[in-house]
């Protein structure tokens, strides 16, 4: 490049420096700034968005969602959603990790829906690298803003078919939780209908794709689904329907998984004992010689309460789980596993710095060409070999 070019450059960065750090100072200053000088930020922000620059649009998406911790900064920056979805189909993963979070912050309860929606769009043909934050924040959004949890449980069934991968063991576990309940006064006719449609969910998921279609996380949830809430199905499919859904999942599964299908057929067992007892009781005695240890005394155990002990010791054991306490409802594990995984946010220059080196670069002062792509597998790998006991009460 000419030396006049290198001199423009320069200048250019020296200006949108000082830019930055007025507006560092504004985020500073919070609800103490002008309102004005709030909307001419948002105004400028916008232009930083549409620039050809990457280095700019990454830092003007990163700057907009630092003003949007601010309630007052939404209106202003809410005109500028449509923009922010096209910055979610960036090559550059920095800037869609960077549009992602902005979004999650503008999201409210006037817009949730076509944000949650275009995510959903959007995570279907997303890479590895930002699918399984898709998945939380798409979890969370959904469950804070949905008008009832029966849209929340169709999102997470949604997502189990776009990118059951990136789909962790804590957003299903917390899909049981939303599912049983928490002890918060909800009508019990209200949360035996939530109930009745999951295990209808999860039955047809189970019953009408193919075995080897369906993936494991799904087989979990449908399982403890269909177990714990089936009989609230049997006006409309049949215990021995019920069973046979789950039961061929069975051969596929893992030791974690065979372990809750071994449970959601005792279940169904205990409250069909007469109308099961030719096809699901010759399955629970055939696993009493299992090769899995743990899973024989599990089938063991399970046949002695089943079928030699008194009937009230039966509804103790394979009755309905209680609700959760309202604690859990408050603290929600899929945030405590978002705030670990997410360094991109910023709220000083401290953390603007430690946020750049964790997307893989550097955040040099007055240097604006120091923002670079982060290195490839950066996101935590989904935990694994966590109990269903894992949900937590």
């Amino acid at each position: 490049r000419s030396k006049a070019d290198v001199e423009r450059q320069n200048r250019s960065n020296a200006e949108h420096a000082v830019l930055f750090e007025a507006m560092n100072l504004m985020i500073e200053l919070g609800d103490r700034c002008d309102p004005d000088t709030l909307r001419t930020s948002a105004g400028l922000l916008g232009a930083f968005v549409s620039s050809t620059d990457p280095n700019i649009r990454y830092l003007g998406l990163e700057t907009m969602a630092r003003l949007a911790i601010m309630p007052s900064m939404h209106e202003h920056l809410e005109r500028y959603k449509n923009l922010i979805i096209e910055k979610m189909q960036e090559p550059d993963i920095s800037i869609r990790r960077q549009a992602l979070n902005l979004l999650y912050a503008l999201c409210t309860p006037q817009n949730w829906q076509q944000i949650v929606d275009e995510l959903l769009e959007i995570l279907g043909h997303s890479d590895s690298l930002l699918q399984e934050e898709l998945v939380l924040k798409i979890a969370i959004l959904a469950e804070r803003n949905a008008p009832n949890f029966r849209w929340y449980v169709d999102v997470v069934f949604k997502m189990l078919e776009s990118a059951p991968d990136s789909v962790s063991d804590e957003v299903w576990f917390r899909v049981v939780q939303v599912v049983t309940g928490f002890d918060d006064g909800m009508p019990e006719s209200e949360r035996e209908g939530l109930q009745k449609h999951a295990a209808g969910k999860a039955f047809q998921n189970l019953a009408t794709q193919r075995v080897n279609n369906v993936h494991e996380t799904l087989v979990k949830l449908g399982a403890y689904l269909i177990g714990e809430f089936g009989h609230l199905l049997r006006d409309n499919i049949t215990a021995k329907a019920q069973y046979e859904c789950i039961q061929r999942h069975y051969a596929r599964g893992g030791s974690q998984t065979k372990h809750i299908i071994l449970l959601a057929v005792a279940k169904l067992f205990s409250s069909n004992a007469d109308t099961l007892r030719q096809s699901a009781l010759p399955w629970l005695e055939d696993l009493q010689e299992s090769h899995d240890a743990e899973l024989q005394q599990r089938a063991c155990e399970c046949l002695r309460v089943l079928m030699q002990s008194p009937p009230d010791l039966v509804d103790s054991v394979f009755g309905g789980m209680p609700v959760y306490a309202e604690s859990a409802q408050v603290n929600n594990p899929l945030m405590q596993r978002l705030k670990f995984q997410s360094k991109s946010r910023a709220h000083t220059r401290a953390h603007l710095e430690e946020a750049a080196k964790s997307e893989g670069g550097m955040f040099k002062s007055g240097n604006l060409r120091g923002v670079r792509s982060p290195r490839s597998g950066e996101l935590a790998p989904s935990p694994g070999g966590a109990s269903i006991g894992s949900a937590g009460r």
